[in-house]
């Protein structure tokens, strides 16, 4: 059976909130902090995937919940 851990983990950023909010949502400024190749459905359900161009580093999941502005929740998978 396959053990499943939950992680919180909250960061403060000096910056705008909703600044913020388009670096975890648009693919375009994703890249920007999480690697060269991203695929984002920011919508609860959808993909949430970040990893490098030579694919040795790819890990997926699914965001959760979106509050424009204000919050972001996705799971963070394993390695693909």
């Amino acid at each position: 059976m396959t053990e499943t851990y939950e992680l919180t983990r909250k960061i403060y950023i000096q910056a705008q909130p909703e600044t913020i909010f388009s670096y975890l949502t648009i693919e375009a400024k994703m890249k920007e902090w999480f690697g060269e190749v991203v695929e984002a459905d920011a919508k609860p359900g959808g993909i949430f995937r970040v990893g490098n161009s030579n694919g040795t580093c790819n890990c997926t999941g699914q965001y959760v919940e979106l509050v424009p502005h204000s919050k972001v929740v996705f799971t963070w998978g394993g390695v693909e």
